[in-house]
């Protein structure tokens, strides 16, 4: 789908100050959750009766905020925080504009896909900032951040567990999806530094499973104990990409290691090959934050005279 232009970009300079929108959303989440530990968090529109009408479709608000803020899957959530406005501006566009809304602006099953993709990924990013930025969004005793947090979403309310479903729904068969829907944890699927885009979505799926089964968080190798460790996200879904492999590759034979030789680079194929026989097991899912650590501060100069 070709994305057409805002009316003058007008979306994007949406007249909001990022610290005052997440102030004001801070305040109303401290009242919404005051004394309910997992009570759901029903987040504020953006899109006010001022905010200008638009024409089509644009993901740019998106691309920036993943640009400026996302690098090797993980986020820059200081950066985010204080610099939310492209973020902020794609949020209200979707609050308005979507397959259920607009269904002539989104008629392939690509442009539908890849709006679920894009929405999951840029709300599970307002949640984490809705949330203050903790150090995981999965502390024991409480929900999922996918069912505790709700948004406008296409005119309705909406979970991140909805927004998944709709992705999956859109995907068919295709279990590639998976590698696409970010939660906010290391041990998820990383989050790509550009948009998920209807033109050439194959070889965009094929790219960010890819980059995903490349990281220690996601695949590793266990030589010790002859055992292969996949992310929980990945064991969750292994009927589906199995059976996503034998539709591909037109067989009624199939194993998660088929898949994952057809997902990895050669690198990672030749670590599969030393792997022959080893068992597959989920690993420890990661519940920490997927932000990026800073890198430590020069030590001062030191005068040796």
């Amino acid at each position: 789908m070709a994305a057409t232009t805002l009316r003058g970009a007008a979306l994007v300079r949406l007249q909001y100050s990022g610290r005052r929108v997440y102030a004001a959303l801070a305040g109303i989440a401290a009242l919404l959750g005051a004394g309910c530990g997992a009570a759901m968090r029903h987040l504020p529109e953006l899109a006010t009766a001022e905010t200008p009408q638009v024409e089509g479709f644009d993901d740019h608000g998106w691309a920036l905020t993943l640009l400026e803020n996302v690098s090797q899957g993980c986020v820059n959530y200081d950066h985010l925080r204080a610099h939310p406005e492209p973020l902020l501006a794609f949020l209200a566009q979707i609050e308005r504009i979507g397959p259920r809304t607009h269904p002539e602006a989104f008629a392939t099953r690509a442009s539908v896909l890849t709006y679920y993709v894009n929405a999951y990924n840029a709300c599970a990013l307002r949640a984490v900032l809705d949330a203050g930025v903790p150090e995981s969004m999965y502390e024991l005793g409480r929900a999922s951040p996918e069912l505790r947090f709700s948004f406008v979403v296409e005119g309705r309310r909406v979970t991140l567990a909805d927004l998944r479903r709709a992705a999956r729904e859109a995907a068919g068969t295709d279990a590639r999806i998976e590698f696409c829907l970010c939660e906010p944890a290391i041990g998820a699927a990383p989050l790509p530094s550009t948009p998920l885009r209807p033109d050439g979505l194959d070889a965009q799926l094929d790219a960010i499973a890819r980059t995903a089964l490349a990281r220690d968080a996601v695949l590793r190798f266990d030589h010790a104990r002859e055992r292969i460790l996949v992310a929980l996200f990945v064991h969750h879904r292994r009927e589906a990409l199995i059976d996503g492999y034998r539709r591909r590759m037109g067989t009624s034979h199939g194993t998660l290691v088929n898949v994952l030789n057809l997902l990895t680079d050669e690198a990672v194929r030749a670590r599969l090959a030393s792997a022959v026989g080893y068992e597959i097991v989920p690993m420890p899912f990661d519940r920490r934050l997927n932000a990026c650590v800073p890198e430590p501060a020069p030590s001062p100069a030191v005068d040796r005279n």
